[in-house]
């Protein structure tokens, strides 16, 4: 009995893949694959940099925000390098205008029993970086507040300097106090404030970092502010 597929080549070769066709199969399917994945890395590092940018704002905002509103509130702005009771003990570790400081304190006074009375010191505010041991310039931003709870809490700043106040009401230890910003880095000379005009205008000059040291994300800000004096 004559079998036609015996003789048939075309029926032979659908029978299976050669070793070059697959080959190239694997190839192409590798190279899908690779683009791909580069494509879903693309888009992770897109979500994770949009993410990180949105909340830099918020920090902005937040922190730009309540400090403009404290300092409106305040009669003075001093400026020292640092929270260290070292950097801040004396009236000569006060940074004059054009220096830099990583220590900002707006001052509140009030006259008592009256305006023909004697100036006390009623609420002080201070912002200060820590510089985080990593060496890079970056630490957070910590924030201390002290009030007078009565007048017997006052200090007569005529018996007291701002320094001696500081002494007595605010801790040595910088960590105990809240942070306000996770990461920051000073722009101006390294540092995040900087006095003019004697302390009655102040420029913050940062930079907020998010993200971790493989992808980081900044973003700068700039913020003058003017005690009311």
């Amino acid at each position: 009995m004559f079998d036609s597929n015996k003789f048939n080549p075309q029926r032979k070769k659908s029978a299976g893949f050669t070793l070059t066709e697959m080959m190239i199969s694997v190839a192409l399917v590798s190279l899908l694959s690779v683009g791909l994945l580069t494509f879903m890395l693309d888009v992770a590092r897109g979500i994770f940099w949009g993410t990180e940018k949105t909340e830099i704002s918020e920090d902005v905002r937040e922190f730009t925000m309540r400090l403009a509103a404290e300092a409106r509130s305040a009669n003075s702005a001093i400026i020292y390098a640092s929270f260290d009771p070292d950097d801040r003990n004396s009236g000569g570790d006060r940074r004059d205008d054009q220096q830099s400081g990583d220590c900002l304190v707006l001052i509140n006074t009030e006259y008592y029993p009256d305006t023909s009375g004697t100036e006390h010191y009623t609420d002080i505010i201070v912002y200060f970086r820590t510089e985080d041991e990593e060496g890079d310039g970056a630490g957070p931003v910590h924030r201390f507040e002290w009030s007078a709870s009565s007048v017997a809490n006052y200090y007569d700043s005529a018996d007291y300097e701002l320094e001696e106040v500081l002494a007595l009401v605010a801790p040595d230890e910088d960590t105990s106090n809240p942070v306000v910003i996770e990461l920051s880095r000073g722009v101006a000379d390294g540092r995040l404030f900087t006095n003019y005009q004697q302390g009655m205008v102040t420029v913050i000059n940062g930079e907020i970092l998010h993200g971790n040291k493989v992808k980081e994300v900044t973003n700068t800000y700039n913020l003058s502010i003017s005690p009311r004096g």
